[in-house]
C-alpha cells in the first residue's frame, strides 16, 4: 500500500531496532510503500520501500495518509489544479475512472480530496464529490473469499449429492449456482493471494 507521511520527521532505520543505523530522516509529504509488519524488541515495525528503491523500517506510531483507489459514481468530474473552483480544471472525471485518493484539504470552506490519475496527473476534486473506494488485495481478504467459496462450492456439491441418494425417481436437484459462486470466489480468493502485497 503507498502512504504519505504526515509527521514532520521520521527516521528510517536499516533494521528494526532503535539502535539500528539511521538510514534516512524522512519529510512530512514523503511517499512510501507500505510492507510487512515485523514485531522486534516488543515494539512494532513497519517495512517500507522508498521510491528510490531503499528498503527500510519505521516505527508503527507513525503518522500516514494511505492511498486508496476509487472510481468516481458520477460522470464529469472536474479535477481542479488548485484545492479552489476558481483554478483551471486539469481533466474531467467519467464515471468508474480510477483514480488514487492521496491527501485532503479545506479550503473555500469546503473539504478537497487531492487525487491521482493512473498517468500521474494530480489535482483537486470537491470533497462532495461521490466516490466508492476499491478495496486494496491483501491476504486477509485473499483468505477470506477462499474459506466463502470453498463454503459455498462444498454446501451446492452437499445439496447435489443429498437430492441424488435420496430421490428414488431418478431425478434430482444440481445446486448450480451455489457451486458456480463458490467456485469463482474460491479461484478469484486464491489469485488475489498470490498477488497481495501483505
Amino acid at each position: 500500500m503507498r502512504a504519505r507521511i504526515l509527521d514532520q520527521q521520521v527516521k528510517l532505520y536499516s533494521s528494526p531496532e532503535p539502535n539500528a543505523l539511521s538510514l534516512a530522516t524522512l519529510a512530512e509529504g514523503t511517499e512510501i510503500e507500505f510492507g510487512k509488519t515485523i514485531k522486534a524488541g516488543g515494539k512494532k515495525w513497519i517495512e517500507v520501500l522508498m521510491s528510490s528503491g531503499q528498503k527500510g523500517y519505521i516505527a508503527s506510531g507513525t503518522r500516514v495518509y494511505p492511498f486508496r483507489l476509487a472510481t468516481p459514481l458520477q460522470n464529469n468530474v472536474p479535477v481542479y489544479n488548485q484545492a479552489t473552483a476558481h483554478s483551471l480544471v486539469r481533466q474531467t472525471l467519467k464515471r468508474n475512472t480510477k483514480i488514487y485518493l492521496i491527501g485532503v484539504t479545506r479550503a473555500d470552506d469546503q473539504d478537497w480530496v487531492k487525487v491521482r490519475d493512473l498517468s500521474g496527473v494530480e489535482g483537486y476534486i470537491s470533497g462532495q464529490t461521490r466516490l466508492r473506494v476499491i478495496p486494496e488485495k491483501s491476504k486477509a481478504l485473499a483468505r477470506k473469499n477462499i474459506l466463502s467459496g470453498a463454503l459455498w462450492c462444498g454446501a451446492g456439491l452437499l445439496i447435489t449429492g443429498l437430492g441424488a441418494t435420496s430421490s428414488g425417481s431418478g431425478t434430482y436437484i444440481v445446486a448450480w449456482g451455489a457451486i458456480l459462486y463458490g467456485g469463482i470466489q474460491l479461484i478469484t480468493g486464491i489469485y488475489q493471494y498470490f498477488t497481495a502485497t501483505s
